[in-house]
């Protein structure tokens, strides 16, 4: 995983300034557009009925009870309540 560091060296900023940069452009920072993106992964992994700790591994979310922690955050549901939502609507 890139690390802020990295990614403000790779753009001639320092960690403090390549964050404002970033915060302006994404209106989030750096982190929090890392675990949405996970987040995302997860949905999908999800619709393929994988387990939570596999989910969990394959976006690079440490355990499952921090998955459970990170979903919940941003979208408002847990990941198996998400999951059983969207099995249950028609599409």
């Amino acid at each position: 995983a890139l690390q802020t560091d990295t990614l403000a060296a790779v753009a001639g900023l320092s960690r403090t300034r390549f964050n404002g940069w970033f915060r302006t452009r994404t209106g989030q920072s750096p982190h929090q557009w890392v675990l949405r993106a996970r987040v995302a992964r997860a949905k999908d992994l999800l619709l393929q009925d994988l387990p939570l700790v596999e989910v969990a591994a394959r976006t690079g979310i440490s355990d499952q009870a921090h998955l459970n922690r990170v979903f919940k955050r941003i979208t408002g549901t847990p990941p198996g309540l998400w999951s059983n939502r969207q099995k249950s609507c028609p599409a």
